[in-house]
């Protein structure tokens, strides 16, 4: 998951125009979230309490 934002980082530079503008960029991010998405499905109950800010629940729909 980890690698997964930092992808999007990198791929970004945390530059909206970079992102808005570039078909390539937005479909390396769009592909990362979605398995950021997909893996944060398969965490326990137990290591998704230890961060309750992160609403997981929320990033299921991404994922398919």
């Amino acid at each position: 998951m980890r690698e997964c934002l930092d992808r999007i980082r990198e791929y970004t530079n945390a530059d909206r125009i970079r992102f808005e503008t570039s078909r390539l960029v937005q479909d390396a991010v769009i592909r990362n979230l979605q398995t950021l998405a997909g893996s944060s499905q398969r965490l326990s109950s137990e290591i998704k309490g230890t961060e309750p800010q992160i609403p997981c629940a929320n990033l299921r729909g991404f994922a398919t």
